[in-house]
C-alpha cells in the first residue's frame, strides 16, 4: 500500500498494521489536556469529599496518577464517554489510594 499499511490487518484487524513495523509513526506520548482536566478535576473533587486539603502540586502528583491509571483502560482518550466511565470506576479506587497517604509525605501509611 502506499503509506505502508497493511491490507490483511484493515481487512481482518489481525496483524500487524504496517508491512514495516519500523516505518510506523512513532506512538504518541502528548498528553491528552481534556482527559487531563478531567483527572484534575476527579482529583480536587476526592480531596474534598474527604476533607483533606491538597496544594496544587499535590493535586497535580495525584492527577496524573490516576491520569496514568486510565491509560491502562482506555484505548482512545477522544472517546470521552468511556473516559468519564472509566474516570468513575477508578475514582474509588484513587480515593483509597489518597486515604492511605500520609498527609504531607507522599507515602502510604503503615496499617
Amino acid at each position: 500500500m502506499r503509506h505502508g499499511v497493511s491490507l490483511s490487518w484493515l481487512i481482518t484487524g489481525e496483524g500487524e498494521p504496517f508491512d514495516d513495523p519500523s516505518q510506523a509513526p512513532p506512538p504518541s506520548t502528548a498528553i491528552d489536556p481534556w482527559a487531563m482536566a478531567r483527572a484534575w478535576a476527579v482529583t480536587e473533587r476526592i480531596c474534598k469529599e474527604i476533607g483533606r486539603p491538597a496544594t496544587g502540586s499535590q493535586i497535580a502528583e495525584e492527577a496524573s496518577i490516576l491520569y496514568s491509571a486510565l491509560l491502562t483502560r482506555i484505548v482512545d482518550l477522544r472517546d470521552r464517554p468511556m473516559v468519564e466511565a472509566a474516570l468513575a470506576v477508578l475514582a474509588e479506587e484513587h480515593k483509597q489510594r489518597i486515604l492511605n497517604v500520609v498527609p504531607g509525605t507522599g507515602k502510604r501509611s503503615a496499617s
